[in-house]
Parts: structure tokens; sequence; C-alpha cells
């Protein structure tokens, strides 16, 4: 007996033959990527959060599944009238006309200091739990904003990827 395609061969004890089972969980449903060289860039005093180019959408297959995320991008911060430029990221999920708010870091340490530029490598990874039904369209959206508002600052995102999975476990 070879079992049955999607099927796992388990053990059912020390004293009895091994059965064949559906296995259980732990395998990516869909995927989904999207990734550019586009730029997001917002020169202002605000510490509001405002949307990126960083983004992207996926459709569960499964009522309740889990979404891995995966966001990298390229960061850039400047500030003219001295000091530092801290700027903060969180991720935005919207699903039928809701937001929330799932992942926050008030303190990444992307600053420019003075007149000067400096960029890094951001990125957020985690997995998610929307309990949605299947068939439910969900998009993920990087937010930035600064957390002083002295002087004029520039915060920029560039040369990004975002990786959805949707996952049964």
């Amino acid at each position: 007996n070879y079992g049955t395609d999607g099927y796992v061969l388990t053990s059912t004890g020390g004293s009895s033959a091994p059965a064949w089972e559906a296995a259980a969980g732990g395998k990516i449903l869909s995927y989904q990527y999207a990734g550019s060289s586009s730029t997001y860039s917002n020169t202002s005093s605000s510490t509001t959060f405002a949307d990126t180019v960083v983004t992207d959408s996926i459709t569960t297959t499964k009522l309740n599944s889990k979404i891995l995320v995966q966001a990298n991008f390229r960061c850039w911060g400047g500030r003219t009238g001295g000091g530092d430029n801290v700027i903060g990221t969180r991720v935005r999920r919207a699903e039928g006309g809701a937001d929330e708010f799932i992942f926050m870091n008030n303190s990444q340490n992307w600053k420019g200091h003075h007149d000067e530029v400096g960029s890094e490598m951001g990125g957020h990874i985690w997995v998610d739990t929307p309990n949605k039904s299947a068939g439910t369209a969900i998009t993920y959206t990087i937010q930035m904003r600064l957390h002083d508002t002295g002087g004029s600052q520039t915060m920029q995102v560039d040369s990004w990827h975002m990786v959805l999975m949707e996952l049964d476990v």
C-alpha cells in the first residue's frame, strides 16, 4: 500500500502497524510577491503615519488561516536645520474598509544628521492572524512617520519588496 496523495504515514503506537492519515496543517496555501524601485517621499514636519509604496494584497483561501508577511525596503532620512531625523514604521492591514495596525516599530534608528541624508535597509517579518473567512482580500502597507516636528525633514522609501504567504497551521 503506497498511501493516498496528501496523506502521511503516522504511528499508531508501539504494538500496532502505522496508518495513513491526512496531513495536518503546516503548508503554504497561497503566495503573493510584489516589488519595485518606485519611491515614496515625504518632506514635512508631521509626526502622523502615512502610507508608503510598500504594499501588497492577498486573498485568503481558507477560514482562519495565518498570513506570513515579509517586507524589506531601503529607507532614507534627511533633515535641514540641525539635529537627527528619526523615522518610525508600522504595518497597516486593510480588509473590507476596516484598517488595523498590526506591527509597529516606534524607534527605527534611521537618521540623517543636519543636511546629510542617511540610508538603511529596513524590514519587518511576522505572522498575522487576521481570522477571516476564505475569499477575503487583505492588503498590507508599510507606513512611516517622523518622531519630532523640528525643522524640515524628509523620509523616503525605495527599492522594496513584500512577500505574503497564506499558511495552513
